[in-house]
């Protein structure tokens, strides 16, 4: 009588493991590649998982484990079963400001402006003395900080698209005091706002400019000094509460969504009043024609 020959289905375990303390890692993610075959990607709860792979064929397989660095490496798949050990190193925590910015929908916001100021926690009124001014990108929306001082600071957080420009979201403010050897990981979601792209004419159709005066009053009926700003000669011109130049202006800073109100004055003439309900998520094209 011959014995049944003994069969297995997988021909590769791996198990994973702590590098330093040797302890094996319960709870890892494995990604197994290989050229015209299925991409694998699991997340297995134990510390081990048992795999079939085609014969005589070169697979890449990464493994990442919470709180570890990740790691690849080639495998080659044989007839005999057999076992791969797989060590990780800890993620250094590096001391800093990690920001994780997002919109209300959960979408990573990629481009920002961020604007760092030393701040007095002890007299919040005070004029924040700005230290730097840094554009960055990143696909997840993760930002680390440079490195900092000890200290109170305050971060502002512009979105900016793809060529730089203001998106409608409104300004995130972060303020916080850094110890200096901590690691600080800071979820942010920027709020939606609004625009208005302006152009005002007169009674002949030609564009008017720094003669002509803005208010926008608020939905709460408040007027605070707003910015406008146009373009000229691909120069940027800024304005208060009113046009730089006989060209579209464009509200400098979004605002919140709702009902507003746009006041103009022509040197010493009338003053024509125009209401805008303003939408999240949109700028709102104004024309405004106005006598002399």
């Amino acid at each position: 009588h011959t014995p049944a020959a003994t069969t297995t289905d997988h021909n590769l375990v791996v198990q994973v493991f702590d590098r330093i303390s040797g302890q094996s890692i319960k709870g890892f993610r494995y990604v197994l590649l290989a050229a015209d075959t299925p991409r694998r990607d699991r997340v297995i709860d134990d510390s081990k998982v048992q795999l079939t792979l085609p014969p005589g064929k070169k697979h890449r397989l990464r493994i990442e484990a919470p709180g570890y660095e990740p790691l690849s490496q080639d495998v080659m798949s044989n007839d005999e079963p057999r076992q791969l050990r797989i060590e990780l190193l800890k993620e250094m925590k590096a001391a800093g400001i990690e920001l994780h910015i997002q919109d209300p929908q959960a979408q990573p916001i990629r481009h920002i402006l961020v604007t760092a100021s030393r701040s007095d926690p002890n007299n919040p009124q005070a004029v924040a003395t700005a230290l730097w001014q840094r554009r960055t990108r990143n696909e997840r929306g993760i930002f680390t900080l440079p490195q900092l001082e000890p200290g109170s600071y305050r971060f502002d957080l512009q979105a900016l698209t793809d060529t730089g420009e203001r998106t409608t979201h409104l300004t995130a403010r972060y303020e916080t005091y850094y110890g200096g050897s901590e690691r600080q990981r800071v979820p942010l979601t920027l709020a939606p706002g609004a625009g208005i792209d302006l152009r005002v004419k007169d009674s002949e159709g030609t564009l008017l400019g720094q003669e002509v005066a803005i208010r926008l009053v608020r939905p709460d009926g408040s007027t605070p000094p707003t910015r406008w700003r146009a373009t000229v000669d691909d120069k940027p011109i800024l304005r208060v509460d009113g046009l730089p130049a006989a060209s579209m202006a464009r509200l400098a800073e979004p605002v919140p969504p709702g009902l507003y109100r746009l006041e103009f004055q022509r040197g010493a003439g009338a003053v024509t009043k125009h209401p805008v309900q303003l939408e999240a998520g949109r700028h709102h094209r104004v024309e405004i024609t106005l006598g002399r």
